[in-house]
């Protein structure tokens, strides 16, 4: 057979190629393309103050702490400075105009500092100041020649659509003296009207139809909102009102059929070409949807109505599938419920988890909601996904009044839903005793398993509620039925360590099943009395009986190393010997514990 190694000569030749690949990615991957680093296309290098590659100077730790005597001394000392830039192309105007220092900016500017030096990404001091809301400053610029137009070709920059969203009529009306067209588009599109209507600023929007914007204006890109449905979108309903008034939709007049993929008016992102155009009637559905339930869950009426004639449709639905009468019934909004139906909402309209309107308004305790709905026709006997009825909505609230109110008009208490549980299980796990009284009283039984074959007795002990567990014991309830783990309500009394709750166990069972455990509960004193009237055998029984796991009552809250609920099982004739499935008992599981904290 050929030997196949490879030779020395070969191995060099390798390890020579590796070496000239690395080299030449080093080449490429250059550290101060990968920052972002560019030098200035001047002839003559402009000063830099700092940056990534640079050791910090005096100038930049000055202008980070916004030291600015400092920062005045050191431009005082070297003059260059003034003009002096960060890795960033930021300079100290900049950086004076971000702060909202007028004092800074106005001797910068008599220092030779230029008002319109353009950073990375088309930033000035101007559209840093508009961008931190320093509208003194803007002032300052531009009666210093701050070009206000500088930074249009980005929508987020540019100083007409800041000054709009943030309320700024008068730098508006200057920028207008100055000459601005306020009507033009940004660079994605946004035009004042529709930057002051999403932000909600009535004056402006008026001031926009001043200047001869329309209520229809949209951006300049297909699929955009109009004027309107951007104010109604963010829950502007005065604005909506007004453009209404004055000629607005809150659709589109008429959708471009096709872009032209010619760039938008005043530059930027062109529009899209017939293949990218948006589904401009889906995108104003949905936006018409989100204002309509943000109308609803105020209990605007007014608001609702205009959404509705202006074609929000009445059923449509939110994120998680509830309708707009879902919301009205949640919010206990009963006048705009009222409307919704009679406006062609369906009752029978369910979310993602299968609720009606009135499940929702059940698990919010509207009753008013409620009735309203019922009286409306709806299904009484609607089930969600899980099989719950609204009684089963009712207990886990713990509306006792409304439980009753259902029941009287016809809801079954006693149904079981997907996982077996009924009304009784779901108020039990909650804790919620006046329900479960009610509910026992009216025939449920107190012997019943739900989901996992829990008992209610034991769902009362999960909820830590004592009048929860002495209502069911005293109604029937089992003190030792065993779930499918092989849990009685001693085990779960045990495993969150409540006392209370084994004392009551345990006098129960000592005293056998015809003893009514008083409303107050028992301590261990009665407990140990009632051990001293025979009831002893019964109760060892009990405190023996193992889960799946092979643990007892007392193995569980000694492996956990609770050792005052430890004692009391042992005060009720726990055996501390016993021994968990490893042969470990609990007396020496205690030990250990009390080894380790020690």
């Amino acid at each position: 057979m050929a030997d196949v190694r490879p030779t020395r000569a070969a191995l060099l030749a390798l390890l020579l190629m590796m070496a000239v690949a690395y080299a030449i990615t080093v080449l490429i991957l250059d550290v101060r393309g990968l920052a972002g680093y560019h030098r200035p296309k001047t002839k003559e290098p402009v000063p830099q103050y700092g940056g990534w590659d640079h050791e910090q100077s005096d100038l930049e730790r000055a202008l980070n702490a916004e030291d600015w005597p400092q920062v005045r001394a050191i431009i005082e000392a070297d003059p260059a400075l003034t003009s002096s830039t960060s890795w960033r192309g930021s300079t100290p105007i900049m950086e004076a105009a971000r702060a909202g220092n007028v004092e800074m900016v106005t001797w910068l500017l008599a220092h030779g500092a230029d008002v319109n030096h353009k950073a990375e990404p088309g930033t000035t001091a101007l559209s840093e100041a508009a961008l931190m809301s320093r509208w003194d400053v803007v002032y300052t610029l531009l009666r210093n020649g701050a070009d206000p137009t500088v930074s249009a070709a980005s929508g987020y920059n540019d100083i007409v659509q800041m000054a709009a969203r943030g309320g700024e009529l008068n730098v508006l009306r200057e920028l207008n003296k100055l000459g601005v067209d306020l009507t033009r588009a940004a660079g994605d599109g946004t035009t004042l009207i529709v930057a002051a209507a999403g932000a909600g600023h009535l004056e402006i929007v008026r001031y926009a139809l001043e200047l001869g914007q329309s209520a229809n204006d949209g951006r300049a890109l297909v699929g955009s909102h109009t004027a309107t449905l951007e104010a109604a979108n963010r829950g502007h309903f005065e604005v909506v009102s007004e453009l209404l008034a004055r000629g607005g939709t809150l659709r589109q007049p008429a959708t471009p059929a096709r872009g032209s993929g010619e760039p938008a008016q005043g530059g930027g992102e062109p529009v899209p070409a017939p293949d990218a155009v948006p589904d401009v009637a889906r995108e104003e559905d949905e936006a018409l949807s989100r204002a309509l339930h943000m109308a609803v869950s105020a209990g605007k009426l007014e608001h609702v109505a205009l959404l509705v004639d202006g074609g929000a449709d009445v059923n449509s639905r939110d994120w998680a599938g509830d309708s707009a009468l879902a919301e009205a019934a949640r919010a206990g909004e009963v006048d705009v419920a009222r409307w919704l139906v009679a406006r062609g909402a369906r009752l029978d309209s369910v979310n993602d988890r299968g609720e009606t309107a009135l499940h929702v308004a059940v698990a919010a305790a509207k009753r008013q909601s409620v009735d309203a709905l019922l009286d409306a026709g709806a299904d009484l006997h609607a089930t969600n996904k899980e099989r719950m009825g609204v009684a089963h909505y009712a207990a886990l609230a713990g509306e006792l009044e409304l439980l009753e109110a259902l029941a009287q008009r016809g809801a079954r208490t006693d149904e079981l839903n997907a996982r077996g549980d009924a009304p009784l299980h779901l108020g039990a796990r909650r804790g919620h005793a006046a329900v479960v009284r009610w509910l026992l009283e009216r025939g449920a039984d107190a012997l019943a398993l739900g989901s996992r074959g829990d008992g209610a007795a034991a769902l009362a002990i999960r909820a830590r509620s004592e009048a929860t567990l002495v209502t069911l014991l005293n109604a029937g309830a089992s003190p030792t039925a065993a779930n499918q783990k092989g849990e009685t309500p001693l085990h779960e009394a045990a495993k969150i360590g409540a006392k209370r709750a084994l004392a009551i166990l345990a006098w129960r069972i000592a005293r056998g099943d015809g003893a009514r455990v008083p409303d107050d509960g028992v301590d261990a004193d009665a407990v140990v009395s009632a051990l001293g009237e025979g009831g002893a055998d019964a109760l060892t029984r009990a405190l023996e009986a193992r889960n799946q796991n092979g643990d007892t009552p007392l193995l569980i809250v000694a492996t956990a190393g609770k050792r005052a609920v430890a004692e009391l099982l042992i005060s009720f004739g726990a055996d501390a010997q016993a021994a968990d499935e490893r042969n470990v008992t609990a007396a020496e599981l205690l030990r250990t514990h009390a080894a380790s904290s020690n």
